[in-house]
């Protein structure tokens, strides 16, 4: 069910949680989740992900995708493996 606006959305899944459609409970659930891009700066390229994910899941964030890191962005070919510092994750944004 596609709704018109994130007004109506946000106002059925805080008054109904499921329907039920033929003896079937069908939770609601936004078609996509809202989530902010994480950019963490001066990591060293020799620090795991599963560290960093872990810490930030320790902080009580709740992460929607894998860590990444942010490429030095020079075009030539023979500098692509160069990484930088820097290293992105999306999240979930904290219900206010």
């Amino acid at each position: 069910m596609y709704l018109s606006n994130t007004d109506s959305v946000d106002k059925i899944i805080t008054e109904h949680k499921s329907i039920k459609i033929q003896d079937h409970d069908i939770e609601i659930r936004r078609l996509v989740t809202p989530a902010q891009r994480l950019v963490i700066s001066n990591v060293c390229p020799s620090v795991p992900n599963n560290i960093i994910e872990s810490s930030l899941t320790t902080m009580g964030l709740k992460l929607l995708s894998r860590m990444t890191y942010l490429r030095v962005g020079m075009p030539e070919n023979e500098y692509n493996h160069i990484l930088r510092f820097r290293r992105q994750v999306d999240h979930q944004l904290a219900k206010s």
